[in-house]
């Protein structure tokens, strides 16, 4: 499943929900759940927060009122203004009573471990802290950023299982909760074509000087002018790259 074929379920059990049709709703929120482990795309935090809270509402329906404010709660860690739309919960039902409810002590943080190949998400975002009161949607990514898992774990419930570092190594990636990381091989490619292209504009450099030089033969100088415009032009489309892959480095590290 993709992301964009989630989020066409959810816009489905919002729609049942909204037309107080809670069979077709149940429905609906059992496609979700069978979709998420099933999914080939990141999750970004939006997306979370929203699955989040239908997972609320499904319980909600369930007769279970701490599942539903567990999951209301953890939509708010990353949406923390939101609020349902009269359109989909009117004004005075129990749902705004639970969405609303605050735990009376502090969550339970801990630090979980990187791991060995490729990397985690918590939530949509690149993070090693779980809080373990709270559902969370656990990725999994491989070296080389596919989904290897999707996961939703339910409070007290073990992370899926994979190979991971000592706490407090991070396996080259950034992981300080904002979504984004200095990824080390597109970090690398970049050093190394931004390199390349500064060697390649250097010779370009030079042999347009050597064109300008009065003490230069004729017969070279087309042959100067055609490798200096040819290295010029290389440099520029190899620096290009190098930005592209700095950038990737950074911003794709929500691959």
């Amino acid at each position: 499943a993709t992301a964009s074929e989630l989020q066409l379920a959810i816009d489905a059990a919002q729609a049942s929900w909204a037309d107080l049709e809670i069979e077709t709703f149940v429905t609906n929120t059992d496609k979700i759940r069978a979709m998420v482990p099933c999914l080939s795309e990141e999750l970004i935090r939006p997306h979370v927060a929203r699955l989040h809270r239908f997972e609320g509402l499904r319980a909600f329906v369930d007769e279970d009122p701490e599942a539903a404010k567990a999951a209301f709660a953890a939509s708010r860690t990353i949406e923390p203004n939101y609020r349902f739309p009269t359109s989909i919960v009117p004004e005075g039902n129990p749902v705004h009573d639970v969405f609303d409810a605050k735990e009376a002590r502090d969550p339970a943080q801990e630090t979980i471990g990187a791991p060995k190949e490729g990397r985690i998400q918590l939530d949509g975002a690149l993070t090693l802290q779980r809080n373990s009161d709270l559902p969370m949607v656990v990725q999994l990514f491989d070296e080389g950023g596919a989904v290897a898992s999707t996961t939703y774990v339910q409070p007290g419930q073990p992370l899926p299982a994979y190979d991971a570092l000592p706490i407090g190594a991070t396996g080259g990636y950034n992981y300080d909760g904002t979504g984004k990381a200095l990824r080390v091989p597109l970090g690398i490619g970049a050093a190394v074509t931004g390199a390349a292209a500064i060697g390649l504009y250097s010779v370009a450099l030079s042999r347009k000087s050597d064109w300008k030089d009065p003490e230069t033969p004729m017969g070279d100088l087309a042959g100067l002018r055609t490798t200096a415009n040819a290295l010029g032009a290389a440099g520029v489309g190899v620096g290009v790259v190098a930005i592209g892959l700095g950038t990737g480095a950074v911003v794709v590290g929500r691959f």
